[in-house]
């Protein structure tokens, strides 16, 4: 459930929302809230397993626009300042989720791209790496035109799990919904 950051070339902008995501990038945030009070009333069993099932609802949407998403992104619109995708990747039975940019179909059915960020249980991942993936592997997509983010449906998703302040910087940055009107 990362929500990620591109380190150098930000999805998202903003000191707070930088901390909220590589936290939950390293899967640190949950942990953070609980030990500074800032679930508020819930406990964190339950915050925790809420957020979960948003943020599978979530994965589940980004999913079913992923191919109309992709076939968008692979022609580059020039009015797209970015462009990446949440991918789940695996190894030596540990499994993390990152974004990926500047990434282009393979011969087959699957894509190469550049990780945006250093992997925390994935140690041989580091930003700049270029990787493989199947669009099986992917959870979540995400672009930026005029400084709005859109897609991102696991950032909307985790929304009201965040502290407020970090909340808001996010709402800040992100569409009112995570498709485009249109789609």
């Amino acid at each position: 459930m990362a929500l990620g950051l591109i380190i150098g070339r930000p999805l998202v902008w903003g000191g707070l929302a930088g901390a909220v995501l590589v936290l939950d990038s390293a899967g640190l945030l949950d942990t953070m809230m609980a030990q500074a009070s800032l679930i508020g009333g819930t406990s964190q069993a339950t915050s925790q397993e809420g957020m979960e099932q948003d943020v599978t609802v979530a994965r589940d949407k980004a999913r079913e626009y992923l191919p109309r998403y992709l076939a968008q992104a692979v022609r580059q619109p020039a009015q797209w300042e970015t462009q990446a995708v949440l991918v789940e990747l695996s190894a030596n039975g540990a499994t993390e989720q990152l974004w990926i940019e500047d990434f282009k179909p393979t011969e087959g059915e699957g894509f190469a791209g550049t990780l945006t960020n250093d992997a925390q249980m994935l140690p041989d991942l580091a930003a700049g790496a270029r990787v493989e993936f199947s669009m099986g592997q992917i959870v979540d997509w995400a672009y930026v035109e005029k400084g709005v983010g859109f897609g991102y449906f696991t950032v909307h998703a985790s929304l009201p799990y965040m502290p407020a302040a970090q909340a808001a910087v996010a709402r800040n940055f992100l569409a009112d919904r995570p498709l485009p009107s249109g789609w």
